[in-house]
């Protein structure tokens, strides 16, 4: 059996695959703050001029489990990233759920205060990130 589908660019699918694996090894490398020690999250914390790092448990939980999360996501992109034509619908769907992702980032960023250069970084970035993979993704399906 043949496929029919016209031959894609194959500039288009390494553009995908490229820009995944980019964004899915950044966001692996949050694995890294799930073990930090709370003394060199504090600095952190700190040298972010974010204050003094609330000593509650519940924070440090809160803290490791988004590093969690976000280390779990860019594994799953860079596992998507190795064949974008057959996940191609679950690419779309991921770039069309980060696109989400990063409109509640900023309303929640603003919300809590934060200050306005996390704000204006954090979901404009993500943002952009998912309309990257659906934009890409896009082209490929068409």
């Amino acid at each position: 059996m043949t496929d029919d589908r016209p031959a894609l660019p194959a500039s288009c699918t390494r553009n995908l695959r490229t820009v995944m694996l980019v964004c899915g090894t950044v966001e692996a490398l949050a694995s890294i703050a799930v073990c930090l020690p709370r003394d060199v999250m504090s600095i952190a914390y700190q040298s972010l001029r974010l204050g003094e790092m609330p000593d509650v448990a519940l924070f440090g939980y809160l803290a490791r489990s988004a590093s969690l999360l976000w280390a779990v996501h860019g594994v799953l992109v860079i596992a998507l990233a190795g064949d974008v034509l057959r996940y191609l619908p679950m690419i779309k769907l991921l770039g069309w759920l980060t696109i989400v992702m990063g409109v509640a980032f900023l309303g929640i960023d603003f919300y809590e205060g934060l200050p306005a250069w996390w704000s204006l970084s954090e979901g404009p970035i993500v943002i952009v990130m998912g309309a990257i993979y659906v934009s890409l993704a896009r082209k490929l399906g068409s």
